[in-house]
């Protein structure tokens, strides 16, 4: 029988989230994904501000609206998932790892995983990751006609950079630290979804992992960082 590996979380803009081609597969084991430049994405990781939030009366439907600088999207949640965006509120910035669908020409997210970032640093981080991995976004500017007053508003504009924190961002991640391939992180994720349901010591998942020291290591902070894995107790390791 063939093994539903948990697939990868890219890290990408929404507008390449709704501007990608929506590609259905055919079976069982092969996830629908989004065609995003040299990527089938099938599972996403996003850092953005929460723009608006809407629960029908019935609680069988919640809804948030996120904007990341480049594009705004949806996150849609049904029946027993709506707890995930309990407690969330409008103008807070949230991690979010789920899987792109899409209904009616709409590119939306199913969430596994929301969690609050209150340290204004990893929004700037993020930002500069993904103009480092595809460049800056060119957000088209949308103007909505305001009825009553018969007016145009500009809602948008360009993503802003972030000198202040360049220097801090080239140490950190793009010098210091080595790349981190989605081959590696797999390797990562298979070896501890092989382990018991107690996970696996870290020195165990160094060596099993089988490849260099320096970029496990690496790709486990990514993932702890990503909410992918935790620490059950001290020096084990489990997915999510």
């Amino acid at each position: 029988m063939q093994q539903n590996l948990r697939q990868t979380a890219y890290k990408v803009w929404i507008k390449d989230l709704v501007s990608s081609e929506y590609v259905k597969e055919e079976g069982e084991w092969k996830p629908n994904y989004l065609k995003i430049r040299d990527k089938n994405v099938s599972r996403v990781n996003i850092i953005a501000n929460i723009i608006t939030t809407f629960k029908n009366p019935d609680n069988t439907y919640a809804s948030l609206t996120l904007d990341d600088g480049s594009e705004t999207i949806r996150v849609k949640a049904f029946r027993d998932d709506i707890s995930l965006l309990e407690n969330i509120k409008p103008g807070e910035t949230i991690l979010i790892i789920g899987r792109p669908r899409e209904y009616q020409n709409e590119i939306y997210i199913i969430p596994e995983i929301i969690k609050t970032v209150t340290n204004p640093d990893w929004v700037k981080i993020r930002k500069l990751e993904l103009m480092r991995l595809y460049g800056s976004p060119i957000k088209e500017e949308r103007i909505e006609q305001a009825s009553k007053q018969n007016s145009q508003i500009t809602i948008s504009k360009e993503p802003e950079e972030f000198p202040e924190i360049k220097s801090f961002v080239e140490e950190e991640i793009i010098e210091d630290s080595p790349i981190v391939s989605e081959t590696s992180r797999q390797k990562i994720l298979n070896a501890i979804e092989k382990s018991n349901e107690s996970g696996i010591s870290h020195e165990e998942l160094l060596f099993k992992s089988d490849i260099p020291k320096e970029e496990a290591e690496t790709a486990i902070q990514e993932l702890l960082k990503e909410g992918e894995i935790y620490f059950p107790r001290a020096g084990f390791i489990k997915i999510v």
